[in-house]
């Protein structure tokens, strides 16, 4: 997915929110009090774009010599646990979740050699040469939410909200350079284990579903939620976090979540 996509997409999830929350205010429960819920939320996402380059010496520096793209399985591991206040037909409250997702594909293009003089069969030949044979993605959330619950007169009860906080992302690749030909011969091939490497942004997040109260002050959900975070800068290829070259990618994740509910 390209940066302008993920935008637009984003826009007009906020957007969507804005027009549902007009209807929200219109609903008024009178329950009060403060709540915990725990969530098991699967993930997954589309084709995630990167870039590669040297580290910036200072802010707005980083220039990318190549990059590519990585593609991932869904991520059966994903848990969330929140607390927080409700007010009426608000609630408030802060939230810390955890997700895996793992590494299924990898594409890559190097933008150096481009601007050289490899002719396009080599260029081909030697961006396929880079197998990724296991990696993943790990995202931990730290965030401040607003949900809004409608209040349907029965047990049913629709909810929609945001929330925007901090994101960490985590990348750990092990690749192989495969054999390739150039100039009629193959090169050799090696194996390389990039080490975990993390880095933290902005966070945010979007998402609606259903809740149905089982009594007892058990509400039971089931929902949508998309979050993401603003451009993550990891350490890439190399053997400590002290290497001189980085990793840029913003993230977008698709979330479904299966809650569990407790008010006080």
């Amino acid at each position: 997915m390209t940066r302008r996509s993920m935008w637009r997409r984003t826009i007009f999830g906020v957007a969507v929110l804005g027009g549902l929350l007009s209807v929200a205010g219109q609903a008024f429960a009178e329950e009060e009090g403060f709540y915990v819920t725990a969530s098991y939320l699967p993930t997954f996402t589309d084709a995630t774009d990167f870039e590669i380059g040297a580290k910036p010496a200072k802010v707005g520096d980083f220039k990318a010599n190549r990059g590519g793209n990585g593609a991932f399985e869904v991520g059966l591991l994903g848990l969330r646990a929140a607390a927080g206040y409700m007010f009426g037909f608000l609630r408030i409250e802060g939230e810390v979740s955890y997700r895996q997702l793992k590494l299924t594909d990898y594409e890559y293009t190097s933008y150096t050699f481009q601007k050289k003089t490899l002719t396009g069969a080599a260029l081909d030949s030697l961006n396929k040469s880079i197998e990724v044979e296991s990696g993943g993605l790990q995202a931990l959330s730290l965030m401040a939410n607003t949900w809004y619950d409608l209040d349907t007169g029965s047990a049913f009860v629709p909810y929609i909200g945001f929330g925007i906080g901090a994101g960490q992302i985590t990348l750990a690749t092990e690749a192989k350079n495969k054999p390739f030909m150039l100039g009629g011969r193959p090169a050799g091939a090696r194996s390389q284990k990039f080490p975990a490497s993390s880095g933290w942004a902005f966070a945010y997040q979007i998402g609606a579903g259903l809740g149905y109260e089982l009594g007892g002050g058990l509400i039971a959900s089931a929902g949508y939620r998309m979050s993401g975070t603003t451009t993550v800068e990891v350490a890439w290829n190399a053997k400590n976090s002290s290497t001189d070259e980085v990793l840029r990618a913003a993230s977008l994740l698709h979330g479904i979540e299966l809650g569990i509910r407790y008010q006080f």
